[in-house]
């Protein structure tokens, strides 16, 4: 079972207003683990597509472990925080 995510005020605005699923009266109709959950399931589908059926419910379970633990969005800091320099400090 996945731990509870600490998110804060700020992103869960972000959440709601740019990710989470809405209804047609604009409110929220999933939660961020929801979120976390369909796109793990989406992503993972390429092993399906490639025939590597046996695998998608594998990665499903890695992406969605790299989301929850915020780990992604680490990495994904790090390489845009130093993407791109070279043409920046010549």
């Amino acid at each position: 079972m996945m731990k509870e995510m600490k998110l804060s005020k700020n992103a869960m605005k972000v959440l709601e207003a740019r990710y989470l699923l809405q209804d047609r009266d604009n409110g929220t109709t999933e939660k961020p683990m929801d979120l976390f959950r369909r796109v793990a399931r989406h992503v993972a589908r390429a092993e399906l597509e490639t025939g590597g059926s046996g695998d998608a419910e594998r990665w499903e379970k890695i992406f969605l472990g790299m989301m929850t633990s915020l780990d992604f969005l680490k990495q994904a800091g790090q390489v845009m925080r130093s993407a791109g320099k070279e043409f920046f400090l010549g």
